[in-house]
C-alpha cells in the first residue's frame, strides 16, 4: 500500500430476530482499530428504508460503554445534522460519524474518533418503534487500524488512546418576551460545545452573554448562515433553525467553547455563567438542540 494511505476495514455483522417496540443490541469488536463511522443498515419488508420510513420506525440510538448507557440520539437529531454537515442521505443508511474530514487537517479530523477497545463491553443499541412493518438491521463499521504502537498503548493506558465524542443535549427553552425585548435565560454549560443549534421560526436575533459580558451577537438569520458559509463550505443551514457552531465559525476542532475557566490565574477551574437572550416575534418555545464534547472513561477507570 503506498505510504501515506489510511488502511480502512468495515466491520459489519446482522442482528438476528429485530422486534418492532424492542431495542435491538449488538456488541462493537473491541479491537477494529479507531472507528470513523457507524452505520445501521436498516430496511422494512426486504426493502431499504427511505428517509420518512427510518423516522417513523426508529426512535434513537444509544451507546454503551463500561457496562451501562453512555448517550442516547434521536434518530431525527441524528438526521438533521447530518444534513447540516452535508452528508447526503442514502436510502437504508443511518449513519454515525465520529471523524470530521470536513475539518483542517487529518490529525483535526481523528480528534474524535471512537476508539471502542479504550473501554469495557462496547455496544450499540437501537430502538425500533412498535409501527415498524418486517425490520431488518445491520451494523457497519468503517474502521481504521491501529499501529503496533497504538495497540500497546491502548492494552497499557488507555486513556491516552481514548477520544472526546458527541453527545446531544436537548432542551426546551421557554419565551416569556417578544418583540424587542429579549427573553434572557441563564444556562448551564458544563461541557465542550461544539454548536448550539436553536429551533424555532420566530427567532429574530440571539445573543450570548458571558461571565456578564457580551460575547456573541448574531442579529440576522441570513448572516449567520453566510459567516458558516464563508467559514467552512460544507456548511447547509437548515430552516428555521440558528446554528450557533463554534467549531465551524473557528476552522477547527479547537474553535469549539469551552466552559471551564481559572478565574484570576487560580490553579482550580470554575465554569463561566452563560445567558442567552433570545429576541423572537412570539413567544412559542424554542428547542435547543446541543452538540458537547465528552470523554468517557476508559476501562480502567
Amino acid at each position: 500500500m503506498p505510504r501515506g494511505t489510511r488502511p480502512y476495514v468495515e466491520n459489519h455483522n446482522t442482528i438476528s430476530g429485530v422486534t418492532p417496540g424492542s431495542p435491538s443490541t449488538i456488541d462493537v469488536p473491541v479491537l477494529p482499530g479507531i472507528v470513523h463511522a457507524h452505520d445501521w443498515e436498516y430496511a422494512e419488508s426486504g426493502t431499504p428504508a427511505t428517509r420518512a420510513v427510518m423516522e417513523a420506525g426508529l426512535e434513537k440510538i444509544e451507546i454503551l460503554l463500561n457496562n451501562g448507557s453512555w448517550s442516547e440520539y434521536l434518530v431525527t437529531d441524528i438526521l438533521k445534522m447530518n444534513d447540516f454537515y452535508g452528508h447526503t442521505f442514502v436510502d437504508g443508511f443511518l449513519t454515525q460519524f465520529f471523524t470530521d474530514d470536513t475539518r483542517e487537517s487529518a490529525y483535526d479530523a481523528e480528534k474524535t474518533a471512537f476508539v471502542p477497545g479504550g473501554h469495557r463491553n462496547p455496544k450499540f443499541r437501537v430502538y425500533v418503534k412498535g409501527s415498524a412493518t418486517l425490520p431488518t438491521l445491520k451494523s457497519r463499521l468503517l474502521v481504521e487500524g491501529l499501529t503496533d504502537a497504538g495497540r500497546a498503548t491502548l492494552a497499557t493506558n488507555p486513556a491516552k488512546s481514548v477520544r472526546p465524542l458527541i453527545k446531544h443535549d436537548v432542551d426546551t427553552l421557554t419565551l416569556t418576551n417578544s418583540g424587542g425585548t429579549p427573553t434572557k435565560i441563564t444556562y448551564p454549560l458544563t461541557s465542550d460545545v461544539r454548536s448550539l443549534n436553536f429551533e424555532g421560526a420566530d427567532i429574530t436575533a440571539i445573543v450570548i452573554n458571558v461571565n456578564g459580558v457580551e460575547k456573541y451577537t448574531f442579529t440576522s438569520l441570513a448572516r449567520l448562515n453566510e459567516m458558516l458559509k464563508q467559514s467552512r463550505a460544507v456548511a447547509v443551514p437548515q430552516a428555521d433553525t440558528w446554528h450557533i457552531n463554534f467549531e465551524l465559525l473557528g476552522g477547527s476542532i479547537d474553535g469549539i467553547y469551552r466552559p471551564g475557566y481559572a478565574p484570576n490565574g487560580q490553579s482550580f477551574n470554575a465554569l463561566d455563567e452563560v445567558q442567552f437572550e433570545i429576541y423572537s416575534s412570539s413567544t412559542n418555545s424554542v428547542r435547543l438542540l446541543m452538540e458537547v464534547y465528552d470523554t468517557p472513561k476508559t476501562r480502567l477507570e
